[in-house]
């Protein structure tokens, strides 16, 4: 049987897929949420540890800890790493901001369009909102009679947790580069090092949600240490279903650290499907990572969904979101996040 190490090579993976399915849950979770039937929502109510939302939310950082630490390992710079992260979250935020303050919001405000226009709340909200430092997430007049009312895009409240996640990434690689290289490192380490706490030092973290941190600290961890031990980790179908049943008999007997042992399954069982050979779906990858795109246009289309069409059955609000959805992030992956992607390979620092 082949370890991880082995595995991991190229891009025979399926993290494009599972990153797809995991924002697709997140899409379906929030039909139920946003319509007002959140207590229905059919994993949230038949387990109660999770909802398809926070499923997907939990691979999201699963998958970071893993692939991110093999970033900031593999780069030859600290500051590539972090040129890297920035070209995959901002601009794809900043689009999105265009996209609810100039499309959705004159769509949705209940304002005459003039004065929607002219309020100066919509381009504090497209910097704001770009930089996740945007809260309340609100547009003038938009979505004010909704069930979840004035809500335009919250979903992107995890992206500053991610980053956290990042950050703690980045000091890690630059103790590591210190070791490794000496004192000279700090020529760059330093001014990178205040460039990121100035613009997290505006960032409300958590928003609220501080049990959140918990396991999305864990995820990423596990991913993380799953990274560093990739050579003894070997990926087995019998493996996963053992410790798949060792899981149900847990929660059947309501083990204390139950939501542990869920993230410990979680992810064996994203590596497993990820990597193993039985389960290679090929050239998924080629219609490109959507994920993204996804996960920060889908909740304003809902809610527009909602708005507009009274579609308050969360199935129907899935569907109808969804066909919508999907053709704006592969637009936004096809034109925007991934031409800008290229732009990796500019050299902002020669000395790490």
């Amino acid at each position: 049987m082949n370890n991880l190490q082995q595995l991991d090579s190229g891009r025979n993976n399926n993290f494009d897929l599972i990153r797809f399915i995991a924002a697709s849950m997140v899409i379906f979770s929030h039909s139920y949420w946003l319509t007002g039937n959140l207590s229905i929502e059919p994993l949230g109510k038949l387990c109660g540890i999770v909802n398809f939302g926070s499923l997907g939310v939990k691979v999201f950082f699963a998958i970071s800890g893993f692939l991110i630490t093999k970033s900031v390992m593999r780069q030859p710079t600290l500051t590539g790493f972090v040129w890297a992260r920035v070209l995959r979250i901002f601009p794809g935020l900043l689009m999105a901001s265009v996209f609810c303050t100039f499309v959705i919001g004159p769509i949705c405000t209940v304002l005459p369009l003039r004065q929607y226009l002219n309020n100066g709340a919509l381009y504090s909200f497209v910097w704001r909102l770009t930089i996740l430092h945007n809260y309340p997430n609100t547009l003038p007049g938009v979505f004010i009679s909704n069930p979840i009312p004035n809500n335009v895009n919250s979903p992107v409240w995890t992206l500053p947790g991610e980053l956290m996640m990042y950050i703690g990434v980045l000091f890690l690689g630059a103790v590591l580069l210190m070791v490794k290289k000496g004192v000279k490192t700090l020529i760059t380490i330093v001014p990178l090092a205040i460039a990121v706490l100035a613009f997290v030092w505006g960032v409300d973290w958590l928003q609220g949600n501080n049990v959140y941190i918990v396991s999305w600290t864990i995820l990423f961890f596990l991913g993380m240490t799953c990274y560093f031990l990739r050579s003894k980790i070997v990926l087995s179908v019998p493996v996963f279903v053992g410790m798949a049943i060792a899981f149900l008999l847990l929660f059947h007997f309501r083990f204390k650290f139950i939501e542990i042992a869920f993230d410990v399954v979680l992810m064996y069982c994203i590596l497993t499907f990820a990597y193993h050979p039985k389960f290679q779906i090929k050239n998924f990858h080629k219609i490109g990572d959507l994920s993204y795109g996804l996960y920060i246009y889908a909740m304003p289309i809902q809610q527009l969904v909602v708005q507009k069409f009274a579609l308050l059955n969360p199935f129907s609000n899935f569907f109808v979101s969804y066909a919508m959805v999907l053709p704006v992030a592969a637009l936004s992956w096809h034109f925007m996040e991934k031409p800008i992607l290229k732009l990796k390979t500019i050299t902002l620092f020669k000395a790490d």
